[in-house]
């Protein structure tokens, strides 16, 4: 059986503390991004890769380059 595409309107779910609510999930992401830098970050230290943001928030590599 071919696979069909999801329903007009519908998005793929996003990953966690991203919603698809009315605030872009660019700046959702960015939001989170400082939170990490500010509470968990030495430092000094590097932000998670763009592969790793990706993968771990459910967003693509322009959501994660418009976020940073």
């Amino acid at each position: 059986m071919p696979a069909t595409a999801p329903p007009a309107g519908s998005a793929a779910p996003a990953g966690p503390g991203i919603n698809n609510s009315q605030v872009p999930k660019h700046e959702q992401l960015r939001l989170i991004i400082l939170k990490l830098a500010k509470d968990e970050l030495e430092p000094g230290a590097r932000l998670p890769s763009e592969r790793t943001l990706m993968d771990t928030y459910g967003v693509s590599r322009i959501t994660v380059r418009a976020a940073i």
